[in-house]
């Protein structure tokens, strides 16, 4: 498991738009999403997880109660690999206008 935790840092927030402000949970979500994809690369099978009690995660790992716990990664060797769902053809999903 890899607990991805970002900083909020109170003196670039203060006073800018929201979009801004919550930037590191962009960071974070790009840093994610690459663990994901490098773990499907060496075959193994992951999970992003945002269900739990955040500060109680925070205390059992030790992390720093300024920052913000955006996810947990689990990681690990999947027991079966499921057979991919299929694609539907390009054509039925385009619709082209003019």
């Amino acid at each position: 498991m890899i607990a991805v935790a970002g900083e909020p840092n109170p003196s670039i927030r203060q006073g800018l738009i929201d979009r801004v402000k919550d930037g590191y949970k962009y960071a974070c979500a790009a840093s994610i999403q690459n663990m994901l994809l490098a773990a499907q690369a060496l075959g193994l099978g992951s999970l992003w997880f945002t269900f739990f009690d955040g500060e109680s995660v925070k205390d059992v790992l030790n992390i720093d109660p300024a920052k913000h716990l955006v996810a947990i990664i689990c990681v690990g060797y999947p027991a079966s690999t499921p057979t991919s769902p299929g694609r539907l053809p390009l054509k039925a999903k385009v619709r082209r206008i003019g």
